[in-house]
This record gives structure tokens, sequence and C-alpha cells, in this order.
């Protein structure tokens, strides 16, 4: 394979049954699973892939040698593919998105975890429109991902280095025409800090999908709920689940709960506050464990309950992402708790001690 149209990924999951028995069982699933990749050379600790008879891949898997970045990863499998074939690639991509075990993929080229929707489509491969390419490096953005169902380029933005998202309508008038403009603010706009946190908040449905649906507005409350967020202009509920974010596996965590209830705590967007500046006085008041959040998701389904009035209210389930919770003791021990008291406070904390 020529290094110079090589691609290196690692294909990695966190936990292991059987250290000696995960790679073979993985190939194994591969053989038999229904993705039309061939396994056409095998051994102990590697294998020769072809979805696509012009091109062989190579998975090799890796223990000791394993690099340092995915110590906190029991399996770590590393893919050296040619850069023309995504076919083979996509094909393994979405066997893995599928796969009963979880498995994440690192772009050694990119310096970032791919989401996990194989919807969107890798663009370090050689099979991309160059045109595309050609317009969009005027506007110093460079494609990294293109959404099959949204018709959505994300893009690198050289200027500011966030991740973009491309106004699709735009880009159709400038395709392929030559046009006196040196900058277009309607292009694009940022909607994610870097790649890492990009695929984090994909997979979590932080990252809007329409252009105009959040266009010079905020994007860090995404909202699929369809209620006002902004004004309410009555007593609304919130009951907020947290979660932290880990650079070093560019994915979220949460402290408890197999649903994802890092805290449960039943709040209510007061009189004059969004639902973003709620949020903030939760995390920085209330429960003392952030500073500010990256992003959050007003969940489509709303929940009711009767207030001390016995009103019927609104309650917004609201997944709250956050880059670090500090004072974690007193937040282990709040995820572990569900309730609050009728005059608001919180339960008293026990400081945790360390068992001998």
């Amino acid at each position: 394979m020529d290094a110079a149209k090589a691609l290196v990924f690692y294909i990695l999951r966190e936990k292991s049954e059987d250290i000696s028995k995960d790679f073979p069982n993985l190939i194994y699933d591969i053989r038999n699973a229904y993705v039309f990749v061939d396994v056409i050379e095998s051994s102990p600790r590697s294998v020769t892939l072809s979805g696509d008879a012009s091109y062989k891949s190579e998975l090799e898997y890796l223990t000791t040698d394993k690099p340092e970045k995915f110590s906190d990863y029991s399996f770590c499998a590393k893919l050296t593919i040619t850069q023309e074939d995504y076919l083979t690639f996509n094909k393994l991509r979405q066997f893995l998105s599928r796969h009963h075990y979880e498995y994440r993929i690192y772009s050694n080229q990119l310096h970032s975890y791919l989401p996990g929707d194989s919807d969107l489509v890798n663009l370090e491969f050689g099979s991309v429109n160059l045109k595309t390419f050609e317009a969009l490096k005027k506007f110093s953005l460079i494609p990294i991902y293109f959404s099959q169902k949204n018709r959505n380029y994300y893009a690198i933005n050289l200027t500011d280095k966030k991740v973009h998202l491309v106004n699709p309508h735009l880009l159709e008038f400038i395709f392929n025409k030559t046009i006196p403009e040196t900058t277009m603010p309607e292009l694009s706009y940022p909607v994610a800090p870097d790649l890492n946190l990009f695929s984090a908040m994909y997979d979590k449905h932080l990252i809007p999908t329409d252009f105009y649906e959040y266009y010079q507005k905020s994007t860090k409350v995404i909202n699929k709920s369809n209620f006002d967020i902004d004004n309410p202009g009555r007593k609304v509920f919130v009951k907020p689940y947290i979660l932290e974010f880990i650079d070093k596996n560019g994915e979220f965590y949460t402290y408890a709960g197999p649903e994802g209830a890092s805290m449960l705590l039943m709040s209510k967007i007061l009189r004059g506050e969004t639902l973003e500046t709620c949020l903030l006085r939760v995390l920085k008041e209330e429960l003392g464990i952030a500073e500010d959040f990256i992003g959050a998701f007003v969940a489509h389904d709303i929940e009711f309950d009767r207030d001390r009035e016995g009103r019927l209210t609104p309650r917004l389930v609201v997944f709250v992402y956050v880059d670090k919770i500090i004072n974690k003791d007193r937040a282990l021990q709040m995820s572990q708790t569900g309730w609050r008291s009728v005059d608001g406070k919180i339960p008293n904390i026990t400081p945790i001690t360390s068992q001998k």
C-alpha cells in the first residue's frame, strides 16, 4: 500500500470480556455479518480486508504496543486503508456502529474521534467533490463531514479554528462560479469549538442540522420540544440530566444511573429567565458544580406535574453537557439523591472519606 495515500484509523472499545478472544471474535463477526467485507488473509493479530476488489486494507490488533492516548481502552486495533477506498471504510463503520459492543473510531489524520452516526460521510477519502472544496477554500473553510440525510457540510474554519455548519443554499449558488465577494458571513456559522467536541456533540444532538433554524441565534440549547424556551410566559418545571465531557475519550460520561441521570434535580424557570439562564443558575448556584455548560438538548416529549397549588404544569426534560464537573465528591453524592425538600433545599451532604 502506498504510504502517501494511506489513512490510519484506530478502532477502540472500552470494555473487554477476554483480551485473548476479542480480536478473533471481531473478525468472526465481520466474516459472518452482511457487510460484504472479505477477510482475505488472517493471522492471530492481523487481517487483510477488502470491501472492493480493487483495494486491500490492513487491520492489526494492538496490545502492549498501543498508543498511550488509548490506554483507557481494552481493545485497540489499527486500520490502514488507502485514501480511495471509502467503500470498505464505510461498510466497516456501519458494521461497527450496529455491533452489540460499542466501538469508537479515531482518525489519526484529524486527531479526533469520529461521530458514531455513519450518516456523516468522512471527507478524508478521495471520493469527494473537488469543486465544493475549491469553492469553500476561498472562504477559509475545509469540509470535514457531509450529512447524506440533511445534505449539509461541516467544515473547519481556518480563521477561528472552529467547526462550522455550511449554508447549503448559498453553497449551491456559489458552486462553480467566479464571484467578486471575498467574505461571505451568511455562508457558515460555528457549531463546535473543535473536531473532538463536534463528534461528541453531534452524537448527543447538540449540533444544528438545518442552517436557518439557528442562523444568527444561539446554538447552545438545541430545542426539539417546540416549547418557547426563551419566553415561556408561565410556570415551567425543568428536569436536567447532567453529563461531563472527557476530552481524552472524546465522549460525555455520567456519574450514576444506567439511564444517564448523573444528577436529578427538579427546578423551574424563574420569572425573567430563559431556559439557558435557568440552567446556568442551576449549575452555578443550586448545584455548585460548573460555571457554564457546553450545550443542552431539550427532549421532544414534555412531561406534566402538579405544582404546590395543584395546577398542571409542563416539565421540560433537558440533557445538559458540561466541560468539567467541580467538587466531584459532592457531585457524586448528589447523583445518588433524586429528591429535594419542599422548601427547595438540597439534602445535607456528608463528606466522602476514604475507607481503609
